[in-house]
């Protein structure tokens, strides 16, 4: 268990820099993201995916709030989200 809270303990002081800026910072990933990898927009019809739009404002601060949430159950994870475990890919 040791490693398990030294490997958090290095991640939570980014995270608590990360989190404050969460739609800011999860916007600038998508975008990343997008840029990078322009098929992905695929799966994001349902947005509007334009550059600093607020849907990816929105969605880029779930996503950094939900790594946040996986941080603060580091070790823990199967319990807190256990339908993470049930993924099943659909192609």
């Amino acid at each position: 268990m040791a490693l398990l809270d030294a490997k958090k303990a290095a991640f939570e002081p980014l995270f608590v820099k990360i989190n404050a800026d969460a739609q800011k910072i999860g916007c600038e990933a998508m975008e990343s993201l997008f840029q990078h990898q322009p098929d992905t927009k695929s799966h994001f019809t349902y947005m509007d995916v334009t550059p600093g739009s607020q849907d990816l404002k929105t969605h880029g601060g779930k996503i950094i709030n939900a790594l946040n949430d996986a941080l603060n159950h580091y070790g823990n994870l199967r319990r807190t989200w256990p339908h993470c475990g049930s993924y099943t890919p659909t192609s």
